[in-house]
């Protein structure tokens, strides 16, 4: 029996194989255009619309926007108040104003950075009017301080610089909605 004989063909030792129900789920047939496209399963399949997707977006959005106040608007807001009363310590104790300068430029800078980002507004500069806000109502909280500390002692500085930061911040906070409130009209 030579190899090229008609004895050992491969129709006389092959069993001849049938198309059963397990060749649906055969790798082969897996790929057959007819039975698995992505057209046939995105026609056959009917996703029902997830209900709490939005609201969970919205809390998602919440939350995120309260990091963002909380540890990026504040912690700037407070800088920049913080530097802008610092100022009164120069003019009450007749300091070197240039060598504080500097300093003042150096930390207006990162409050302005910290600002902008954290009320998610970093690339338009009309939002410039928030930190301006916020230093205009800090310097008029120095003078008030000024004032303050010629009439009592110098002791209540703390207290009046955490006092002080609260309108500060806020003003802040009103700019932002009264410039969102223009540019939706």
């Amino acid at each position: 029996m030579f190899i090229g004989s008609p004895a050992l063909s491969s129709t006389n030792f092959m069993k001849k194989t049938t198309l059963t129900e397990d060749a649906v789920r055969d790798f082969h047939t897996f790929f057959e255009e007819e039975r698995f496209t992505a057209r046939e399963i995105i026609l056959h399949h009917h996703a029902a619309p997830h209900k709490n997707a939005e609201i969970e977006t919205n809390s998602l959005d919440t939350i995120l926007a309260l990091i963002k106040w909380t540890f990026l608007y504040l912690p700037g807001a407070m800088a920049l108040h913080f530097g802008a009363l610092g100022t009164g310590f120069f003019f009450l104790y007749a300091g070197d104003f240039m060598e504080f300068l500097p300093g003042m430029l150096g930390i207006s800078i990162i409050a302005t950075f910290l600002i902008m980002f954290g009320i998610g507004k970093l690339g338009d500069l009309k939002y410039l009017r928030v930190v301006l806000a916020v230093f205009a109502v800090s310097m008029v909280a120095t003078v008030l301080n000024g004032s303050f500390a010629a009439l009592v002692s110098g002791k209540y500085f703390g207290w009046f610089l955490l006092a002080s930061f609260i309108p500060s911040a806020f003003a802040g906070y009103l700019v932002k909605i009264k410039i969102d409130n223009e540019s939706v009209e």
